[in-house]
């Protein structure tokens, strides 16, 4: 199984609404897209400055359905809508 987890921070320029939003946005994706097998978000859960604002975790059956995900064109949509509102980090490992 491929762990797949996104650190979004939020651009300071964005209201609570666009935020909530883009956290929309993120779950109907989600949703979406056969090849998740596990999907979560989660805010930062206690403030500070230096914390990224939100988290998404999903899991994937393999290397081929992470790459059949990337490939999707709701996650093309919604990297790109992401990109252009929050800095991303983005780590993929095989859960042993």
């Amino acid at each position: 199984m491929i762990r797949h987890v996104v650190l979004y921070k939020f651009h300071v320029s964005l209201s609570e609404e666009q935020r909530q939003d883009a956290i929309n946005v993120l779950h109907a994706m989600g949703q979406s897209i056969p090849e998740v097998r596990d999907w979560s978000i989660g805010k930062q859960a206690l403030p500070s400055s230096t914390a990224y604002d939100l988290a998404q975790v999903s899991s994937f059956e393999n290397v081929e359905a992470l790459e059949r995900y990337r490939n999707n064109p709701n996650h093309i949509r919604t990297k790109k809508l992401m990109s252009e509102i929050a800095d991303m980090v983005v780590v993929d490992y095989e859960v042993s």
